[in-house]
C-alpha cells in the first residue's frame, strides 16, 4: 500500500512539473507533436506526429535528435522528459512548428490632462519627475516581454517623453496564450516609442492572428481598438 501511494505521488508531481513547463497537448492516443530540425533556413522545422513509445525508446528515434523540439509527456510505457523544451521554442511547437513572428507597432495615443487641444499635442511637465524604471511590473503586471525596462533622464528631455505606457496584443479569441505586452514612452506627439526615445515597439516570437491592440495607463482608462488587426501586417 505505501509503494502505490508513493507512485502515486510521484505520478502526480510530475504530471505538475510538466504542466507549469506550457505542456498543453493532451495524450489521449499516445501520439506527440514533433519539431522535426531541418537544414533549412526558410524552413527550420517540420512538423511530425509520430508514436510516444518511439520517441522516448527509439535508439534512432526523434528523442535522440539533438535539434528537434519535444514536450516533456507521459504515456503508458512511462515519460519523457522533453528535448529543447525552452520558452521561444515553447511558441515555435504552439505555433505548428513555424517560427513566430517578429511585429512591430506603430502606436499613437493621447493623454487626457496633458493634452493641449490648442498646439494638437501633449506637455512635457512632468517629464522631471518620470521614473527611469518602468513602472507597471511594480504595478502587477505580469509576462511583460521587457519587464523591468530602463531609459536615461537624457532621452526623457531630449525626445521630450511625457509618460510611460504600456502596449498589449490580445488575442481575438480570448484564449491569450500568444498575447504579449509591452513597456513604452509616449511622446509629446502621442508616439509610442522604446527606451532610446525613438524606436518602435517591437513584439518579438508572436504568432499570426488577430490581436486587439490595447493601451494600458496607470492613471488613464485602457484604450482598445474597436476590431482585431491581422499581424502581421506592414500596414499598421
Amino acid at each position: 500500500m505505501k509503494q502505490r501511494q508513493l507512485l502515486s505521488i510521484v505520478t502526480c508531481l510530475f504530471f505538475l512539473l510538466v504542466t507549469t513547463q506550457g505542456f498543453s497537448q493532451e495524450i489521449d492516443n499516445e501520439d506527440i507533436q514533433v519539431c522535426h530540425a531541418t537544414n533549412s533556413a526558410s524552413n527550420p522545422y517540420n512538423l511530425f506526429i509520430v508514436d510516444a513509445n518511439s520517441i522516448a525508446n527509439d535508439p534512432n528515434g526523434h528523442g535522440e535528435h539533438e535539434d528537434d523540439i519535444i514536450p516533456p509527456f507521459t504515456y503508458s510505457g512511462g515519460s519523457f522528459p522533453g528535448l529543447n523544451w525552452t520558452p521561444s521554442n515553447i511558441l515555435i511547437w504552439e505555433n505548428g512548428c513555424a517560427i513566430p513572428q517578429t511585429i512591430t507597432l506603430d502606436v499613437k495615443i493621447f493623454l487626457q490632462g496633458t493634452y493641449d487641444a490648442t498646439s494638437g499635442e501633449m506637455h512635457t511637465n512632468l517629464t522631471d519627475v518620470l521614473p527611469l524604471e518602468e513602472p507597471y511590473s511594480a504595478m502587477g503586471f505580469a509576462e511583460l516581454q521587457n519587464a523591468a525596462a530602463t531609459t536615461k533622464y537624457q532621452t526623457l528631455v531630449d525626445y521630450e517623453i511625457v509618460d510611460w505606457v504600456m502596449v498589449e496584443l490580445k488575442e481575438s479569441n480570448g484564449n491569450n496564450s500568444n498575447g504579449a505586452k509591452l513597456v513604452g514612452l509616449a511622446t509629446k506627439t502621442g508616439t509610442v516609442v522604446a527606451m532610446d526615445g525613438v524606436s518602435p515597439l517591437v513584439f518579438k516570437n508572436i504568432p499570426a492572428d488577430d490581436y486587439y491592440v490595447i493601451t494600458h495607463h496607470r492613471n488613464h482608462l485602457s484604450v482598445s481598438t474597436a476590431t482585431p488587426l491581422s499581424l502581421p501586417n506592414d500596414s499598421y
